[in-house]
């Protein structure tokens, strides 16, 4: 969980420093406040896929890294999980920033209080019968549902990011990527690392991006103070 939490900071940080600029973008440039939206979108996903492949792939050698070589097996399906959680919470955040940057966040906070709800019905049935595992499986659940939630609530012309032929590449990129090292072992971790960490990160870089995205990305600290200072 600690180790969950610590890489969910990340879009926490991004999301906060841009809530500013996205509200003032909505109000006045519809299209500018969709492009960065995208661009935020898409920079969130390519964070969380080399962190999801890392923790599932490599799930036994990072427990083994961290905690030690024993006494922590029956974590290992559980860090698994949670990598299917971090990558959905991360692509899926984008959505649930729309509605809050386009005063909608009474729409989120009914989502957040129903996901809620239902979370503790589900772990009520699911942790008497499966333990923390169960618990884990609840959680992806609710993650699951609650982005759905926000994809379908916030109407909005960026759920067109997840269909992009950029972005359905890189999904089939990481299919074979993960087939790969998966049947490879543990015995491949750090040939696994040195990929996932450096080769695919460029990969999502030059083809995930457009060359407009990748000059904002690079020069965005201008950007972001022209978007909000008008400077």
């Amino acid at each position: 969980m600690k180790l969950i939490v610590l890489l969910l900071v990340i879009p926490d940080v991004i999301i906060n420093a841009l809530i500013p600029v996205l509200v003032r973008l909505h109000a006045e440039d519809n299209d500018r406040w969709i492009r960065l939206n995208k661009l935020l979108g898409k920079t969130l996903i390519f964070i969380s896929l080399p962190l999801s492949l890392i923790l599932f792939i490599y799930a036994e050698n990072v427990i083994t890294l961290v905690y030690g070589s024993s006494g922590f097996s029956e974590s290992i399906p559980i860090l698994r999980i949670f990598s299917l959680i971090l990558f959905v919470r991360f692509s899926t955040e984008m959505y649930a920033l729309v509605l809050t940057t386009s005063q909608r966040q009474s729409a989120r906070m009914f989502i957040v209080v129903g996901i809620a709800l239902l979370n503790f019905v589900l772990n009520v049935y699911a942790i008497p019968h499966f333990g923390i595992q169960g618990a884990a499986i609840v959680s992806l659940i609710s993650n699951f549902l609650a982005g759905c939630s926000y994809i379908v609530v916030s109407k909005s012309k960026l759920f067109n990011l997840n269909l992009e032929p950029r972005i359905l590449f890189l999904c089939i990129f990481t299919i074979i990527i993960t087939f790969l090292f998966w049947n490879l072992g543990s015995e491949s971790f750090l040939i696994g690392i040195f990929v996932i960490l450096f080769i695919y990160p460029i990969t999502c870089l030059f083809i995930g991006f457009s060359s407009k995205e990748r000059i904002t990305l690079f020069d965005f600290r201008r950007v972001f103070n022209r978007q909000l200072y008008g400077i």
